[in-house]
């Protein structure tokens, strides 16, 4: 092979190993964003339904003055943390200080299929 061919063929490989790691990295970059994107969007999704679920706890606990048990306090813990872990505010966290302060503690749920 002369000089000149292996000169050409090293240029024409070198940019084709270029264009492919270069394609490589967008495509590397274009799922790093959707990621992104997902997680942010499954953090929102998390933070809506624990949201949901202090707000349904406070209408109970506060509002309606019913019991809870042991175990629903602890329900009520992991909905905070979750909510609170995945960027929730400060209402949030009222709600779980005011179903705390609130709460009447039984060890059996009540009857009439209530909790």
């Amino acid at each position: 092979m002369t000089p000149m061919l292996i000169t050409i063929i090293t240029g024409v490989l070198t940019t084709l190993v270029g264009a492919g790691v270069l394609a490589l990295f967008r495509r590397l970059t274009r799922f790093e964003t959707a990621q992104r994107e997902a997680n942010a969007l499954n953090a929102k999704s998390i933070r809506s339904i624990q949201r949901a679920e202090l707000m349904r706890m406070f209408e109970r606990v506060v509002e309606d003055g019913k019991p809870v048990t042991i175990e629903e306090l602890e329900h009520v813990e992991s909905c905070y943390r979750a909510y609170h872990a995945s960027g929730g505010n400060g209402t949030g966290t009222m709600l779980y200080e005011r179903i705390l302060d609130n709460a009447y503690v039984v060890t059996k749920p009540g009857k009439g299929g209530e909790k």
